[in-house]
């Protein structure tokens, strides 16, 4: 009789146990929070300081252009080739995630050698300039863009660094093999109208009333958090 008394509490003990460990075992984990791309968000500053010149008989309308960047992270694009002689590039996005982490997208973007006195690779068509009046439609002559940190705009915004972060040395020289261009969150990259090729020849064009558009790529071949906000 007292052996079985003694038995019968450590049988309901073990019962116990066994199914508090049972219950602690099917007890739901929260999940980790997945990582989300931190988008960058390409615009352009209303066109400024405006200038009509006289160069080798032609009349160029110049003017003075800004990307820049109002994303939740930055623009930046990696360029390579296979050798310093190749003609072919390929034009990869860096996503930047919440948890740190990065992924690469392959763009339609091309390469360019800038030959306009710069000796470094540019981005083509990364900013495009229209000009639409009665005569039709003008294009500027500048196609190339080595963009990088110069102007910071948007200081306020989250994780907008205090200081530059991409370089003109990053777009390379004309026997790299790679470059690196970007637009950090909250700056932008100025085109001062007196750079080469900042124009639209306006040559022979009567008197009238005109609309200058400036766009941030207008192809789209760089993923952003919106495509809706990229001319002005």
């Amino acid at each position: 009789m007292m052996r079985t008394g003694r038995t019968v509490p450590l049988r309901r003990l073990m019962l116990a146990l066994g199914l508090l460990a049972v219950i602690g075992a099917v007890v739901p984990v929260p999940p980790a929070a997945a990582a989300t791309d931190r988008l960058p968000d390409l615009r352009v500053a209303p066109i400024s300081d405006f200038h009509l010149v006289t160069s080798g008989g032609r009349r160029l309308l110049r003017f003075t252009g800004v990307m820049w960047n109002n994303g939740a992270g930055p623009l930046e694009s990696r360029s390579n080739r296979t050798s310093s002689s190749s003609p072919t590039w390929t034009v990869d996005q860096i996503i930047y995630d919440s948890a740190g982490g990065s992924r690469r997208v392959r763009t339609g973007a091309g390469m360019q050698y800038a030959g306009d006195g710069h000796d470094h690779w540019h981005v083509r068509s990364m900013m495009t300039y229209h000009l639409w009046g009665s005569q039709g439609t003008l294009r500027s002559s500048k196609i190339g863009f080595c963009f990088f940190d110069t102007d910071r705009l948007k200081g306020s915004l989250a994780r907008s660094p205090t200081s530059r972060v991409y370089l003109q040395s990053m777009c390379g020289r004309k026997a790299s093999t790679s470059t690196r261009n970007g637009i950090s969150v909250g700056w932008g990259d100025k085109y001062p109208w007196n750079f080469a090729y900042q124009w639209i020849d306006i040559t022979g064009m009567p008197a009238g009333t005109y609309t200058l558009r400036s766009a941030v790529d207008l192809y789209r071949n760089f993923t952003e958090s919106s495509d809706t906000n990229n001319c002005a």
